[in-house]
């Protein structure tokens, strides 16, 4: 309904780990029951290079990585520290490049995190 309305980007679903996050086990369902040009799923670093070939059988054709200014936010989010994300993200933007797959990524909490700093 929202590529229906005019909206030129929908980010669909996330790539993640099932174990890490059961409720976006059906991610690959999800694109496939999507029929707009316009969709796009948004993939997150904390899947890694898994979700990224996950996305790309699904026919993911764009999608997003990120991070966050708070450590303990990434922390908590994706079970990375910031300088991991950074890291996990390399190979999945090579892979993406490699597919011709645009990437556009995220930095989270820049303007303040509702996670404690530890």
């Amino acid at each position: 309904m929202l590529a229906d309305a005019g909206l030129p980007i929908v980010e669909a679903t996330s790539f993640v780990s099932p174990r890490a996050i059961p409720q976006l086990s059906d991610a690959s369902d999800v694109m496939a029951g999507l029929t707009h040009q316009t969709i796009h799923a948004i993939f997150c670093t904390g899947a890694q290079y898994q979700g990224m070939e996950r996305a790309i059988a699904a026919g993911v054709r764009s999608i997003a990585v990120f991070t966050a200014a708070s450590e303990s936010f990434t922390m908590h989010n994706i079970n990375s520290t910031i300088a991991e994300s950074l890291t996990n993200f390399k190979p999945v933007v090579a892979l993406a490049q490699q597919e011709g797959i645009p990437v556009r990524g995220y930095i989270s909490t820049v303007f303040g995190c509702p996670i404690r700093e530890r």
